[in-house]
Formats: structure tokens, C-alpha cells, sequence
């Protein structure tokens, strides 16, 4: 170190205008031991304050350290319990909807007889016994019928009625028809109900041949 640069620190350290943040600790003792200056624990006492200060501080640190391990330990038990409430909830409204809904099965099941409630072995389902029990009436039914039939069954001839040209005539012709009759909404109609539409009018007021 300079002299020059070792009188100005030792000078100034002695003035008692100084912190802690004036000169590096190790700076003051190479200008005092460099210039001859006794250093007094009085001259170091800024330094010596900020040390204690520090000191102070990391004891405080190290003493709330358990304390906040501790708290930090307290809040992730409780966040694991919340969580745990929580799916516990869920199983059991999961569990609950299922009981509600064998208990309405129970009752759409419910027996003809014995306890209430109670499902006999090989019991079937309200909609499966009346389909079953339609089927069986139907079957019971066609074999009364098969039973009634005779044994030898005579065709009469069934006359064919006349030709009456419809089926020739085109869709426009079968309306102009249709209208020509005082007939009303066939103007929508395909060919097929035209000619039952006018058939049925023949029906009802035969043409004089």
C-alpha cells in the first residue's frame, strides 16, 4: 500500500467519521500497521457493531428455523387431510348412488310374493315378464287357431274387376281425371294413390255403362 494512500485511510478511520462500509477490515489493519498507527478497539468499533449485528441475525435465522419447519410440516399435514377428506367424500357419494340405485332396482323387481323387496333365483326384470307372457298368450293363440282350421280348405274364384285403363294413363291425365270429378288433394298424389283415389270413387258412385 502507498503511504500516501495509508495516511489518508489512517486519517480518516481516526476522525471517527466512519462505517463499517468506509474500508474493507483487512485494508484498515495494512494502514495502520504500514504508517506505525496503534489501531484501538475504539477505531474498530463499526466493524466490530456490524459483526455483532450479523452474528445476531444469523442467530435468529437458526433460531426460527424449527419453527418454520414446523409450520411448513403442520401445512402439508393439513393439505394431505384435505385431500384425503375429500376423495373419502367421493367414495362415499359414489357408494351411495350405487345402494340408491340397487334399491330401485330392488323395487322394480319386487316379487309377487314372500318377503318384500327380495329378489327370487332366476327372477326376471318386469319388461322381460311381460314380453315373455305376450309371447306365450300369442303362441297359445296361434296354436288354438291351427286347431280350429279344417283339414281340407276350398278356394273360391274371385272375380277381377274390369280393366278401367288407369294404369295406362299417364300422372297428368289421371289428374285432369281426378278433377274432372269434383275429386280434391290429389294434386300432391303419386300415380298409385291417383288410381286408388279414383277406383274408390268408382266404388262409391258407379258409371252407368
Amino acid at each position: 500500500m502507498r503511504p500516501r494512500t495509508a495516511r489518508r485511510i489512517v486519517s480518516h478511520v481516526t476522525s471517527g467519521n466512519v462505517t463499517h462500509k468506509s474500508y474493507d477490515l483487512p485494508l484498515v489493519h495494512e494502514a495502520f500497521r504500514s504508517t506505525g498507527t496503534e489501531l484501538t478497539d475504539e477505531l474498530l468499533q463499526p466493524w466490530t457493531d456490524h459483526a455483532d449485528k450479523q452474528k445476531a441475525r444469523r442467530e435468529a435465522a437458526n433460531a426460527k428455523t424449527p419453527e418454520a419447519q414446523e409450520r411448513r410440516r403442520q401445512r402439508a399435514m393439513h393439505e394431505a387431510k384435505k385431500a384425503a377428506d375429500l376423495a373419502r367424500n367421493k367414495r362415499e357419494m359414489a357408494q351411495r348412488r350405487q345402494l340408491e340405485k340397487m334399491e330401485e332396482l330392488a323395487q322394480a323387481n319386487r316379487p309377487l310374493s314372500g318377503e318384500p323387496g327380495k329378489l327370487w333365483e332366476g327372477q326376471q326384470p318386469a319388461d322381460n315378464l311381460a314380453v315373455a307372457a305376450g309371447r306365450e298368450a300369442f303362441k297359445e293363440a296361434v296354436g288354438a287357431k291351427i286347431e280350429d282350421m279344417p283339414e281340407t280348405v276350398t278356394l273360391e274364384t274371385v272375380e277381377q274387376p274390369a280393366d278401367d285403363g288407369y294404369e295406362a294413363m299417364k300422372v297428368g291425365e289421371l289428374k285432369d281425371t281426378a278433377g274432372g270429378r269434383g275429386l280434391k288433394g290429389y294434386s300432391k298424389l303419386k300415380k298409385a294413390d291417383l288410381i286408388a283415389l279414383l277406383r274408390k270413387y268408382d266404388a262409391d258412385f258407379p258409371r252407368s255403362k
